[in-house]
């Protein structure tokens, strides 16, 4: 998995100073490759739009050689690992991924995904859909010039916002975007167990701390095979609060 992720060596409290199971990038990409050649034909025949963003992991050890990056949850940057994915929009395959990045890399990573599918495919995607963060103004020109088509959202530097506040009240067009709300949940139970919500594994045991998820009603179900546990419990997640819930878990195992 960590070298499928673009990992060059598996996680260890000392990284730093002791690596130890160690990959090159060529042996990521060709499992990359390896991978996409597997599952493009039969979950995205005709792949031709692709979401790409960078994703920082924080870290809390030994600080050396890692840079800082913002970090979401956080709100504030922070000593972080910058992973970067390419995702095929229709089936949401992931197609590349790189978790050996400094900042210095960052602006030219899509570009270096574009030319790994090229060399795949043998044509470049045909539509990208980033972040403006992920990329300098340069590095959209070389997409331009490549012939990739994407959609960003444009940085507001103050020769926009000039040019913005001159154009007349005649030239705007008002846009509604509609985007769900989102709320959280922070889950605990005794005994621990694996977190499913509506139907669908989290990948989470509990407990389990604020979560995003849609606001509204939601079944979560609380599962561990080796004590017989698989019990549901009903929830209204209400707009602007963080549900908290407590769950003392009952099965045949948990009673022995």
């Amino acid at each position: 998995m960590g070298l499928f992720a673009g990992l060059n060596v598996l996680p260890k409290k000392s990284y730093a100073t002791a690596y130890s199971y160690r990959t090159g990038r060529d042996n990521q990409r060709a499992l990359l490759a390896g991978w996409v050649r597997a599952l493009s034909g039969l979950l995205s025949p005709r792949p031709e739009a692709f979401s790409l963003d960078f994703h920082a992991i924080p870290y809390r050890g030994d600080t050396a050689g890692l840079d800082r990056h913002y970090l979401p949850r956080r709100g504030k940057a922070g000593t972080s690992v910058l992973t970067f994915f390419a995702l095929e929009n229709d089936s949401r395959v992931l197609c590349y991924a790189n978790a050996n990045l400094t900042r210095a890399d960052q602006p030219g990573e899509p570009m270096r995904f574009v030319d790994f599918w090229h060399e795949l495919t043998g044509s470049d995607p045909a539509w990208l859909y980033i972040d403006s963060r992920v990329m300098t103004y340069p590095e959209l020109s070389r997409l331009n010039q490549r012939g990739v088509w994407f959609v960003t959202i444009r940085r507001r530097g103050a020769a926009i916002l000039r040019r913005l506040a001159g154009l007349p009240a005649g030239a705007w067009q008002k846009a509604v975007i509609d985007t769900p709300k989102r709320c959280q949940v922070t889950v605990g139970s005794y005994p621990w167990a694996d977190l499913w919500i509506d139907g669908v594994s989290t990948g989470l045991q509990t407990p389990v701390v604020g979560l995003p998820i849609s606001c509204g009603r939601h079944r979560l179900e609380f599962k561990r095979r080796d004590l017989k546990v698989d019990q549901i419990e009903s929830v209204t997640v209400n707009e602007g609060h963080e549900l908290k819930r407590q769950v003392d878990l009952q099965g045949a195992g948990v009673d022995e």
